[in-house]
């Protein structure tokens, strides 16, 4: 039996959402998305028809391919948080990686007198700040980061509207950029890099990210945030893989520039065909940091690494073969050391 849709049944299902228990159609929204990353997501009826119905998760029904529903849920989570700009991307972190005493701001009741209506709203659960303003960043500050946490995605999507003509865009004199979130189960879903609670005085991280958080003010409470049970493998494969080497593209190396640990990344990508992941980044770094003569005096730990990130991504190669690899990238990038 032909199942190939006509040209007309494409059109159809490219404009008009299906029938799914998660979405919530008059919204855009689907449930099934927003519950595991605890902020509303948007999709159009190419993601439910054409993606969702094809790889999962199926339009509510039972999820037959675990990895094919999580690579959609990343592909939205990666997004959301705007990982697409690398320059957004390495400023944040850039932020969080050096050491900045974290805590309440002395802006915190000014911002919580602002927002005092939302104690009025049943569902409202609490206002956590991130950014420059939970930090010993300069004042005065350029915005508030403010995010808005709900009893469930269900009760902000329909809130939402209302709920934003109500925020102020300035607080204190200062522009505000708001975040609405929603809890699961009673528990803050996955957070972007840190925030925190003034209120219970908790500071949530998130599990993606290796930031240094020592300077945390006495009192404060360092957890972090719970995901998706069904999420939390994939993502830490696919963060690694794409979200955290975003600045740092595929290799696409001239060789006769290259330093060594430039070499080391072409390398990986020519063994394994993948991007280097950020552990493999940090091998490569300390190359171009040890220069090529320390690096060929070091080589048999190199073929190590090699050898080791290989076996991670399932390459079974001798270490012959990686050093008539390494010899070959080196002789080409004009930094060849004979024995």
């Amino acid at each position: 039996m032909n199942t190939e849709k006509t040209r007309e049944e494409k059109i159809f299902l490219a404009h008009n959402f299906p029938d799914c228990s998660y979405l919530v159609k008059e919204k855009g929204c689907c449930l099934w998305l927003s519950n595991r990353l605890g902020l509303k997501v948007t999709v159009s009826p190419i993601d439910c028809n054409f993606v969702c119905t094809k790889s999962g998760p199926y339009c509510g029904q039972p999820i037959q391919d675990l990895r094919a529903a999580d690579r959609f849920l990343f592909d939205h989570w990666y997004i959301k948080y705007s990982f697409r700009d690398p320059l957004f991307t390495k400023r944040v972190r850039n932020h969080y990686a050096t050491v900045a005493r974290i805590a309440v701001p002395p802006e915190w009741p000014i911002i919580r007198d602002a927002l005092g209506f939302l104690r009025d709203n049943v569902n409202f659960r609490r206002v956590m700040l991130t950014g420059s303003v939970i930090t010993d960043a300069p004042r005065p500050l350029k915005d508030f980061d403010i995010t808005i946490v709900f009893d469930s995605m269900r009760n902000l999507i329909e809130q939402e509207e209302v709920i934003r003509q109500r925020l102020p865009k300035l607080i204190d004199g200062v522009k505000v950029d708001y975040f609405l979130a929603a809890e699961e189960n009673g528990q803050l879903v996955d957070t972007f890099f840190v925030e925190l609670d003034p209120e219970a005085m908790v500071l949530y991280t998130s599990r993606w990210f290796n930031l240094r958080l020592e300077a945390i003010a006495p009192g404060i409470t360092l957890k972090v945030a719970p995901v998706a049970a069904d999420f939390e493998e994939f993502m830490k494969e696919a963060v690694e893989r794409h979200a955290l080497n975003v600045d740092r593209p595929p290799p696409n190396l001239t060789l006769k520039s290259a330093r060594p640990g430039d070499v080391l990344a072409w390398v990986i990508h020519q063994l394994t065909g993948s991007v280097p992941c950020s552990h493999c980044l940090r091998h490569a770094d300390k190359m171009n940091e040890w220069g090529w003569l320390k690096c060929w005096l070091h080589r048999d730990e190199v073929l190590n690494w090699l050898t080791e990130e290989a076996n991670k991504r399932g390459v079974a190669v001798e270490k012959s073969q990686l050093m008539d690899l390494l010899r070959a990238a080196w002789k080409m990038s004009g930094q060849m050391i004979e024995q």
